[in-house]
């Protein structure tokens, strides 16, 4: 019995500690470590804002994120070109370093194949040769990406060649990089491309088929396995010496879209940790974060005080309504509570309102707040028109009118023109007595 009732008490305590720990881990808001890589950039596109960011303002090696803004520019110039033709010349491939894609001399491919191959495969034979059919040469094509970078507002990148292999004098920071990643997110085509797993193609000149794997092990497992992600979608990935690993992805669940870039990440033996961060960093943000309305429009925040208002009106004596002009939506923690957990701090442009008073009328703001931080802010409007009593604003005018200093300016200088008038009046009326007076004596 003894043994029963120890055993018993045993598995209750244990169960105990079960839902202690699964309680702690599924409300758990703890951030990942980032130690790992030196600039990081964890974005939320629907609320346009950087959940997390490390270093985007230093100076960096581009690494293979150069391939985002080769990939952008030929998406745009082939888009309505993908079946053309083009043959790989020797021209195309000089100075072809790092992976490649298997283009040879001669090779006869369609411009689709090319695309592929830069944004899928990472081949860096591919962006050389995109760079001449799009650029004319090679360097055409580098002052193409130099001139889009500074269209775009990369104000701190400069590209030297469209591979990304290190080079001292192609730079740009993590800040820019973001740009590119957000222009690369809303082109369809990239999108598609850079979200392939794998893709085989026959070059039009040859029986023998060319198949290759994306080299992000976020879309494959082909080159790194274990990092695999099904919300993912592109943008590029890669790595180079002085570089280090880089991953941009883009990534969508349940409606909510975020971009997540590492740059300068470490690997060892076990990790490649460009992308254990992504997916660490994607992780917290759809477990612990959403996109949610915080305030919706009509939503009675405070009355304003109001004068001369007419009886018929039906304001309340706190004065009329003021509300939330329109819908306001924000990134908050997912189990926040809408109701109970905002605090609300408005202002109003003037302390009293004079009827009439129209409806939707600007009068303040609203700040609103989740423990003490502003989370967002809204217009405040009036909710409804309230009409103004005629005798009350009469008088009221009539009041300002003898009460306005400009009135009794003009009394002033009114009593002034009159006492003057009358002054000189009666000098010239004396000064003809005056001279009748001498006339007649002298006579």
């Amino acid at each position: 019995m003894r043994l029963k009732i120890t055993s018993f008490l045993l598995f209750i305590v244990i169960l105990i500690s079960m839902l202690t720990v699964f309680s702690s881990a599924s409300a758990s808001k703890e951030f990942p470590n980032t130690d790992e890589a030196k600039n990081i950039c964890l974005y939320n596109i629907d609320a346009d804002t950087i959940v997390y960011s490390k270093n985007m303002q230093d100076k960096i090696f581009p690494a293979s994120a150069v391939k985002m803004m080769t990939g952008i520019i030929a998406c745009e110039i082939l888009r309505n070109r993908l079946d053309e033709q083009v043959i790989i010349t020797n021209k195309m491939l000089s100075g072809a370093q790092g992976f490649n894609v298997k283009l040879s001399s001669g090779m006869s491919v369609t411009a689709e194949n090319l695309l592929y191959g830069l944004l899928c495969g990472g081949g860096n034979d591919a962006a050389l040769a995109i760079s001449n059919l799009c650029g004319g040469d090679f360097d055409g094509f580098v002052a193409m990406m130099n001139e889009r970078a500074a269209e775009m507002g990369m104000k701190n990148t400069h590209f030297t060649n469209p591979t990304g292999l290190d080079d001292a004098k192609m730079y740009s920071t993590l800040s820019d990089i973001m740009i590119l990643a957000k222009y690369a997110s809303k082109n369809d085509l990239y999108v598609e491309i850079s979200s392939t797993s794998s893709y085989s193609y026959k070059p039009l000149n040859s029986s023998d088929e060319i198949k290759f794997f994306n080299r992000n092990a976020l879309i494959s497992t082909f080159y790194a396995y274990g990092y695999k992600n099904d919300n993912v979608y592109g943008l590029i990935s890669g790595n180079t010496e002085l570089g280090g690993y880089c991953t941009v992805a883009y990534a969508e669940k349940n409606n909510e879209h975020y971009i997540c870039a590492v740059m300068g990440a470490e690997a060892d033996s076990e990790n490649i940790y460009s992308y254990k961060l992504v997916n660490s960093l994607l992780s917290y943000a759809f477990n612990n974060l959403t996109y949610q309305r915080i305030a919706t429009q009509g939503q009675h925040i405070c009355y304003a005080d109001t004068r001369f208002v007419a009886t018929q009106s039906n304001v309340e004596n706190r004065g009329v309504s003021c509300v939330i002009k329109n819908d306001i939506f924000a990134l908050t923690y997912s189990d926040i509570n809408i109701e109970k957990d905002l605090t609300y701090r408005y202002y109003l442009h003037n302390d009293i309102l004079n009827a009439p008073i129209g409806a939707g009328m600007i009068v303040g703001g609203v700040d609103i707040l989740y423990n003490g931080e502003i989370i967002g802010t809204a217009v405040l409007v009036t909710s409804n028109e309230v009409q103004a009593e005629g005798i009350l604003l009469f008088l009221d005018r009539l009041k300002n009118f003898f009460s306005d200093r400009l009135f009794w300016l003009c009394i002033v200088f009114a009593v002034i023109i009159f006492f003057s008038y009358y002054y000189f009046s009666e000098f010239r009326f004396h000064r003809k007595n005056v001279k009748k007076i001498n006339y007649k004596n002298f006579y």
